[in-house]
């Protein structure tokens, strides 16, 4: 259950409650959203209407505190966004996965890549085909497209990294299909009277489908992050990763025992006589009560009560290490590495996080003829 905190009244109020919700989630994943509060605070302080997002921060904090909570989907929810699968820092990985070679960059050694880099620098925007800028009779059809943000993206790149993600076992999340990775799939060859279909019509419907593929697109961890986040899904990580335990609300005994009177006596039977239970029990439900934060005393299931939490102390049992190992798994399986060739940047693969081998232990009763040969007769000591 979470604590029974009254609301933030001033925007300082919720810029603390936010920072010490954030300091009890797992160490792996406070960084990187300690310094999404502080720039999110500090970008926006001086805004004339701040009212929508105070809102939308009290509605991240009951997230949070959710999560802490123990609310595994909300912590894996925030797990993926501190490790780049989703949000904000999915976004800085792809933006820096999809640029471009700088114009001052070097350029390579390789012969065929050096060719490519001295045609990208001398061709500015890419000659369409006659088929597209021309009709039959050889006469100009439609204007060509202007260079735009597209231009500015990677896309053989994106376009290979969507062919891994379609091989790889874990990504089920964003599931890429292969047969589907062409960018002229919506462009037809002809419009309804016959002619070319033109360039820009071309142009924009290539433009949404990258768009639509950029956003399932998982772009690689960093080494170090890939690294850390393999260690925390198989176990090997040293110590020194362990939730900071939260100190239980003191209580006196009396108050506690009074709190659990008043909650037997104000079980609402009237409700259950008059509306569907359905309705009644919504908001009895675990996942509920831990967003809202709001005690159910018409709970007769135990839906709200004996919640497992992310740390112990807080009036439940703490989450066990196979189950964060099993979270971060999750988090590990949707997560490339990309491996480049030192001689050769440009060619690089995509290593992805796999489940581990499992060791098949035999049982006692299979270990019966363990230590004879296959006749019976037991095997003599080298």
């Amino acid at each position: 259950m979470p604590l029974q905190l009254p609301g933030p009244t001033t925007p300082l109020h919720l810029y603390r409650h936010l920072l010490r919700e954030v300091g009890y989630l797992p160490p792996a994943i406070q960084p990187c959203l300690v310094d999404r509060v502080k720039l999110m605070f500090r970008r926006h302080r001086k805004d004339q209407n701040p009212g929508p997002r105070l809102r939308k921060a009290e509605g991240k904090l009951r997230t949070v505190r959710a999560a802490v909570a123990g609310d595994t989907d909300r912590l894996l929810h925030l797990t993926g966004l501190a490790f780049g699968r989703r949000g904000f820092r999915r976004r800085q990985l792809l933006s820096e996965f999809l640029q471009l070679r700088p114009p001052d960059a070097e350029p390579p050694e390789d012969g065929a890549a050096f060719d490519d880099f001295v045609r990208d620098r001398h061709t500015p925007y890419p000659t369409p085909s006659p088929a597209l800028g021309q009709s039959s009779e050889g006469k100009g059809y439609g204007s060509l497209p202007t260079p735009d943000w597209l231009d500015k993206w990677d896309t053989e790149k994106l376009l290979r990294l969507l062919r891994y993600q379609a091989q790889a076992p874990g990504t089920t999340r964003r599931a890429v299909s292969t047969g589907k990775l062409d960018p002229r799939v919506n462009v037809p060859e002809k419009n309804i009277w016959g002619r070319p279909f033109p360039a820009k019509p071309a142009r924009t419907k290539m433009k949404k489908w990258w768009v639509h593929m950029a956003e399932r697109a998982l772009p690689p961890l960093p080494a170090a992050e890939w690294e850390l986040l393999e260690a925390l899904a198989t176990g090997t990580m040293e110590s020194g990763w362990n939730i900071v335990p939260r100190r239980p609300v003191a209580q006196s005994p009396a108050a506690e025992s009074d709190r659990q009177l008043l909650a037997a006596q104000a079980w609402d039977m009237e409700a259950y006589l008059l509306k569907p239970t359905m309705w009644v029990d919504r908001k009895s439900s675990r996942k509920q009560v831990l967003l809202s934060g709001i005690p159910q005393p018409n709970d007769e299931f135990g839906h709200a009560a004996g919640t497992r939490t992310v740390t112990r102390g807080q009036g439940g049992p703490g989450l066990s290490v196979r189950a964060m190992k099993r979270l971060y798994l999750q988090v590990w399986q949707e997560s490339p590495l990309m491996e480049t060739d030192p001689q050769s940047p440009d060619k690089w693969t995509l290593r992805y996080g796999k489940l581990p081998a499992k060791r098949h232990i035999p049982a006692s009763h299979a270990l019966i003829f363990q230590g004879v040969d296959q006749k019976g007769v037991p095997i003599k000591p080298a």
